[in-house]
């Protein structure tokens, strides 16, 4: 306590300073402090939204200006004018894309629209077009993907355990892109994209199960195995209930081996309990995952095994690490096998399986 009877609290000076940047950002964005001390925003109206995020959705331009200059002309065909445009006759129609395509390309200049930047959303993710059977104009689009696992403010409102939340959660994916593009935004297009959430077809690809996009170009690409690794991964799927060749290596019992377990399960009914288990200091509440295991391994290669980061970048598909290595430097097939070779030495798999 201090003097004045007040309690004093210390934090760190990392703390502190970070606490005070974001505090001089939200002012800057309007906010202010309340009686009780929060921050409150400067309204409660969709222009005040998006002028928070105006500075935002300027950084994201400037990203993309490149990829604008090179697609703009080619897509733009694909909106509507209001002229173009008959309510009577709307007709909305989905299409699911894939990564790499020009609908993947469409999908991306729509969302740059759009005066709130969007999320590249989470985990599993399916992306559509909506569009309009009338006059092949884009309506809109959506995009669903895997919720945030650990959310404290759900959690404890639900108030249910790490395992239950796992064995939840897979049930369910959040629509974090959806919305109608003009002229059909002025038309309640929005609210009609919405009502496709619950249409047939993406009820029919979520429950198939099938692999989603990947977050970057990067996870979308082939990783050299070690042969021992390889071979100890072999010989752990002929293990299991399910080692035909085309069944997953960690597979789902309830898909009989044709779509993977869910990570939040296998965080929640394997990874966590056997790193408790190995003696790994996990506190109750602590998140711990799967990419707990790829800071192990990308901290022990760069300080244990001085990997090259390229290396490192090429093992673990980190999108990039600066400018200057992802234009000079590529990633070698040969490095990353002794790379993993040294950590494989170092957890004990020394030995080929006979």
């Amino acid at each position: 306590m201090g003097k004045n009877g007040k309690a004093i609290i210390c934090v760190s000076t990392r703390e502190a300073s970070l606490k005070k940047r974001l505090r001089r950002h939200l002012k800057s964005l309007g906010f202010h402090k309340t009686d009780d001390g929060t921050f409150a925003p400067p309204g409660a109206g969709k222009d005040v939204i998006r002028t928070i995020h105006s500075a935002q959705r300027d950084d994201r331009l400037a990203l993309n200006r490149r990829f604008i200059s090179e697609n703009f002309s080619g897509l733009i065909k694909y909106f509507a004018s209001g002229k173009e445009v008959d309510a009577a006759r709307i007709s909305p129609v989905l299409q699911r894309i894939s990564g790499g395509t020009w609908e993947s390309d469409l999908f991306r200049l729509a969302a740059l629209t759009w005066s709130v930047p969007v999320s590249n959303g989470f985990g599993r993710r399916l992306r559509y077009l909506v569009w309009d059977n009338h006059n092949n104009k884009l309506i809109g689009i959506i995009a669903i993907g895997d919720p945030v696992f650990n959310l404290s403010v759900r959690d404890t409102l639900i108030d249910w355990d790490a395992r239950a939340r796992g064995q939840r959660l897979v049930n369910v994916m959040d629509a974090y892109v959806l919305g109608a593009l003009p002229p059909y935004n002025s038309l309640l297009g929005g609210k009609m994209v919405a009502c496709l959430l619950r249409s047939r077809d993406i009820y029919n690809d979520f429950a198939k199960g099938e692999d989603g996009e990947t977050k970057t170009e990067a996870s979308n690409g082939y990783v050299p195995l070690h042969p021992v690794l390889a071979e100890r991964l072999r010989a752990w799927q002929l293990r299991s209930p399910y080692p035909a060749p085309d069944d997953f290596l960690f597979p789902s019992e309830t898909k009989k081996g044709k779509s993977p377990l869910y990570a939040s399960t296998f965080v929640a009914d394997y990874l966590r309990p056997a790193a408790i288990k190995a003696g790994v200091p996990i506190a109750a509440g602590q998140r711990f995952g799967l990419h707990n295991l790829r800071h192990s391994l990308s901290n022990w290669l760069v300080n244990k095994a001085k990997a090259d980061p390229k290396t490192v970048q090429s093992l673990l598909r980190y999108s990039k690490i600066q400018t200057t290595l992802d234009l000079y430097t590529q990633g070698d097939s040969d490095e990353t096998l002794s790379a993993q070779g040294q950590f494989l030495n170092a957890v004990g798999l020394t030995q080929r399986v006979q």
